[in-house]
């Protein structure tokens, strides 16, 4: 096969994390716009920010060998940035295919989401979503994660948290 046959993987937080046993529910592309309001006759306007890539997992957790050491280590990566491999003997996605050097996106893991499945013996599993980072250049491999509302500041620059890092913004 051209882009690879194994099961996915994210390389993130000094930690390889194999999605061995899982099904690619979504690999969509997200678009994020800004709301500006006149702040004199309320008129809105929208404004395209840039477009994410959102790529979502469906893993069954029961067939691991020890579910519960599986679902600990994905939550212990939530919010961690790093590569995003859909097929790990492929290549990661990277951020632009129009480059001489390929360089990796930077994702972040979003979030985990654990149900069961509605079956005689109620097996578990966990929905896991990625999102690519906008900012390739930040220092922490951390993204912080805060509501839509808050891009930007009234002056229209992005916003920092308390330790000088960028904030970054997801979509929902």
């Amino acid at each position: 096969m051209i882009f690879g046959t194994d099961p996915p993987r994210f390389v993130g937080g000094g930690t390889t994390l194999d999605l061995d046993y899982c099904a690619i529910l979504g690999n969509d592309a997200e678009s994020v716009y800004r709301e500006d309001i006149d702040e004199i006759s309320q008129d809105r306007a929208f404004h395209f920010h840039r477009t994410d890539r959102v790529v979502t997992f469906l893993i069954h957790l029961f067939k691991y060998a020890d579910p519960v050491a599986a679902y600990n280590n994905l939550c212990a990566l939530i919010g961690q940035r790093g590569s995003l491999y859909l097929h790990r003997d492929g290549l990661p996605f990277c951020v632009s295919a129009l480059d001489i050097e390929l360089i990796p996106a930077p994702f972040v893991l979003r979030s985990v989401e654990p149900f069961f499945i509605e079956t005689a013996d109620y097996r578990d599993g966990a929905v896991v979503i990625f999102t690519n980072c906008p900012d390739a250049t930040a220092a922490s491999g951390e993204c912080v994660l805060v509501p839509i509302e808050a891009w930007y500041e009234a002056d229209g620059l992005p916003m920092y948290d308390a330790n000088g890092k960028p904030i970054f913004v997801r979509a929902r």
